[in-house]
């Protein structure tokens, strides 16, 4: 055996004896990791549940009682809209997923467009009330919040449309939050933690969520610059292609099973 062959053989044999050890322990660990923050997540949306289960008995007390004060409404909504913080920062911590956190949003979103109140207090005017105090603690949820409000005043979008409207906001939230890093959940990368993207969302819902989405995540990237027009309207071709493609196959399994 010349020397060459020798050498081959022993960097062969050290690798099997260190290095698939390695990846192995790598792996199991990435894998507990993960099972651990799933337990954490559910840990964290069955917190929140339990907190506005609390809530939703106080309403109803508010409500059965006709000589309800203006303290004990605005103490329901400071907590109301405290919840609301807490769910924001969550979410971006990546400690709840974005399909829960759209359905917990989307509440207020109902409670805005209805003109709902909690005494003589409605949801829109707690809102304007708490805001101030929360643009100097937390502006990235004023801005989201707003936006759910502008959103709900909004009588010619139906409800899938404004759920998928939620969806694009909470896509630009998490872009833009993205730069500070602010859900790098205990320091540890994404590819180690996993984390659903509203994007990955988005491509699981119904097609008439999914269309309007993607026309206004069309209409964001064209607002950037008119240099992207051409690859947009690429972008926006390809889609369309695909969602006939799409159609088709269901067509023609249908014929296929007659």
């Amino acid at each position: 055996m010349d020397l060459g062959n020798w050498l081959g053989a022993v960097v062969r044999s050290e690798l099997l004896r260190y290095a698939l050890p390695t990846f192995a322990a790598l792996f199991a660990a990435t894998w507990a990791y993960r099972v651990n923050i799933r337990n954490k997540r559910f840990d964290v949306i069955l917190s929140c549940n339990a907190r506005y289960d609390t809530l939703y008995q106080d309403r109803l007390k508010i409500g059965a009682n006709s000589d309800v004060g203006s303290d004990d409404v605005a103490h329901y909504f400071r907590r109301y809209w405290g919840l609301k913080s807490d769910q924001f920062d969550y979410w971006l911590a990546g400690g709840v997923d974005p399909q829960t956190f759209a359905n917990w949003f989307h509440s207020t979103l109902v409670a805005f467009r209805s003109g709902n109140s909690v005494g003589p207090l409605s949801y829109n005017d707690s809102w304007m009330a708490e805001r101030d105090n929360q643009k100097a603690i937390n502006p990235s949820l004023v801005a989201f919040v707003d936006a759910v409000a502008a959103i709900a005043v909004d009588k010619t979008r139906n409800p899938k449309q404004q759920y998928a409207d939620l969806l694009f906001q909470m896509h630009r939230i998490e872009t833009k939050e993205k730069v500070f890093n602010r859900y790098m959940f205990d320091a540890v990368p994404i590819f180690v933690r996993g984390r659903l993207t509203v994007r990955r969302l988005v491509r699981t819902l119904p097609e008439a969520i999914q269309d309007r989405y993607w026309r206004l995540d069309f209409q964001a990237l064209e607002a950037r610059g008119k240099l992207l027009r051409p690859f947009l309207w690429g972008l926006k071709v390809r889609r369309c292609v695909a969602r006939c493609v799409r159609r088709l196959m269901v067509r023609w399994r249908i014929v296929a099973a007659r």
